[in-house]
């Protein structure tokens, strides 16, 4: 691991965990507290575990009391935090938020990158993927209709997720278990490319995927923007602004989308200093962030 990782998950570590401390100064994060107490027309339960218990994941699921129709779609979400920090409670509000729009939503984790490498990041979610279809019916969801949405971090790991019905992709990562179909992915200021030669991928590539030694022709498999990737995608829709540090890799994936001719959304903000990184997870209460809410539900439903 190298020493610019190394001091990210000190940074990390000083913060007391959760995704609003940025793990270097520059890095314009705002996030609102997650303790505000459950809305009225909301039940959730917490702590559900998932994969081998020695890799220490858990979920919590947020959803209606009420259901107007017999099952209601459900969102899984990834949080973000530059893949050293966070857990499923960092966004918290914004899964409360999506759950009062009526879907079942669950807040998964993945092991950080102390831990794990990417092919086990990817496994986590694809473990997290089992316990939804086995628990969706006892919230009311529909296993047959999920969306998939993660922030920053957490949207680099959504990526290979969402296109995990691609054999080569699963033998890739040398997944065994079933993946599940997603119908909807949702990125908030992805952290999308970990393999170039910017400085993500200085940071990043090594720790990602050089434990498997792949060569150049396996790496260009796994690239975001290669379209045998791409078709295995479900619609996509992208969420960033001029004040997301990142916004260039939400900005060069939808260039990607539009060139292989993938179906995909782009909202994008030019001005509000406030909308810093992922703002629609971290900062659910702007009216901005309400706006991509609500936008992402009707996209998500159809409405």
């Amino acid at each position: 691991m190298n020493i610019i990782l190394k001091a990210l998950l000190a940074n990390a570590k000083k913060a007391k965990g959760g995704n609003s401390a940025p793990p270097v100064p520059f890095m314009k994060i705002k996030a609102e507290k997650q303790d505000r107490p459950l809305p009225g027309e909301l039940l959730e339960e917490n702590d559900i575990p998932y994969a081998d218990p020695a890799k220490g994941l858990f979920a919590d699921v947020v959803f209606p009391k009420k259901k107007e129709t017999k099952t209601l779609p459900i969102v899984i979400f990834v949080h973000g935090g530059a893949l050293v920090t966070g857990d499923r409670k960092a966004d918290r509000v914004f899964c409360q938020e999506l759950a009062l729009k009526g879907f079942v939503v669950y807040s998964v984790e993945y092991r950080l990158i102390d831990r794990a490498d990417a092919y086990g990041m990817v496994s986590d979610i694809f473990d997290a993927f089992e316990m939804v279809r086995n628990t969706a019916g006892r919230f009311g969801g529909d296993p047959d209709r999920v969306s998939l949405c993660g922030e920053s971090a957490g949207a680099f790991i959504c990526i290979y997720a969402a296109a995990g019905e691609s054999k080569t992709l699963r033998k890739i990562f040398e997944i065994k278990k079933e993946p599940l179909h997603i119908s909807h992915l949702i990125l908030f200021s992805g952290m999308i490319y970990t393999m170039g030669i910017d400085l993500i991928g200085t940071v990043y590539r090594r720790a990602l995927f050089g434990k498997k030694n792949l060569g150049l022709g396996s790496m260009k498999k796994l690239s975001p923007d290669n379209p045998k990737l791409l078709r295995y995608l479900p619609p996509v829709y992208l969420v960033s602004s001029d004040a997301d540090f990142m916004s260039g890799n939400t900005l060069d994936f939808a260039k990607a989308l539009r060139r292989w001719h993938h179906d995909y959304k782009l909202m994008y903000y030019p001005i509000g200093e406030e909308l810093t990184h992922a703002f629609p997870a971290l900062l659910p209460s702007l009216p901005e962030s309400t706006e991509v809410i609500d936008a992402v539900s009707e996209w998500i439903t159809g409405a």
